[in-house]
């Protein structure tokens, strides 16, 4: 049994339930990921970076190859660590969204001695251009994006996540004219912890970035291909803009290479 809370209580070790005595645990793993009583994931991030840093320790003897090897070995073996579990992100607390960060560029400075200290998303964009890699911010847009439009136009999505991506269309009035938008209806949360949901977190996704959510609704599941184009010929100035909705997600600028 685990109490999900975020205040300071003193919790008992046990608590007996129809007469079985259920131990009280502050974390537990459900399909490799770890979560936490207070739902932060703190842990999870904390236990991948642990990962990714051991396979790090392991390959020191490739570190006479050519960047290509390094470069296929990275994509290969260390990738697909960030991607494990990245659509939960929304839900991360900032410590564990930068402590995945710095893992991530950590990574790059290891394989390749590229230091992103003193750049921004996009100069650290610029600097990876030759290997055809990106930074961790535009990664994770990237990926938030394309997992969207997936849940809304395939038709094996859950529908409870599908009908969180439904729109409404809304009207408005300006000089005698009457315009009409489409958007994805938000509820109002009663606290902070309420944006943290997934159909808030959507909402505020799309209906704050116009230019992004007619590029979502422009489109259907056949189209993917197409919606991936449009939307990566145009990602710089729709990550600013994501960044700016959600500064947690923000570089964080003093990253301590080791």
């Amino acid at each position: 049994m685990m109490f999900i809370t975020n205040k300071r209580v003193q919790l008992p070790s046990f608590v007996t339930f129809n007469h079985i005595k259920l131990e009280v645990v502050p974390k537990f793993k459900l399909l490799g990921i770890t979560i936490d009583r207070k739902l932060s994931f703190n842990d999870f991030s904390v236990g991948l970076s642990s990962a990714i840093n051991k396979k790090h320790f392991a390959i020191k003897r490739i570190f006479y190859l050519a960047d290509s090897v390094k470069l296929q070995f990275f994509k290969t073996f260390i990738l697909p660590y960030f991607d494990f579990g990245l659509s939960l992100i929304i839900y991360f607390s900032k410590y564990a969204i930068h402590k995945l960060e710095k893992t991530y560029y950590n990574c790059i400075y290891k394989l390749f001695k590229i230091n992103v200290n003193c750049f921004d998303v996009f100069g650290v964009n610029k600097k990876l251009e030759d290997l055809n890699l990106n930074s961790f911010q535009h990664r994770v847009f990237q990926k938030l994006t394309l997992f969207a439009f997936k849940i809304k136009y395939s038709l094996n999505a859950p529908k409870t996540l599908k009908e969180v991506l439904d729109c409404k269309r809304k009207t408005y009035s300006h000089n005698l004219r009457e315009t009409s938008k489409e958007y994805i209806s938000q509820l109002k949360n009663n606290s902070s912890y309420g944006d943290l949901t997934f159909k808030s977190f959507f909402a505020k996704f799309f209906n704050k970035q116009d230019e992004l959510l007619d590029i979502f609704l422009n489109y259907n599941f056949a189209d993917y291909d197409s919606f991936k184009s449009i939307f990566l010929s145009k990602i710089d100035i729709l990550l600013e803009n994501f960044l700016y909705i959600f500064p947690r997600f923000g570089m964080n600028i003093n990253l301590k290479i080791f």
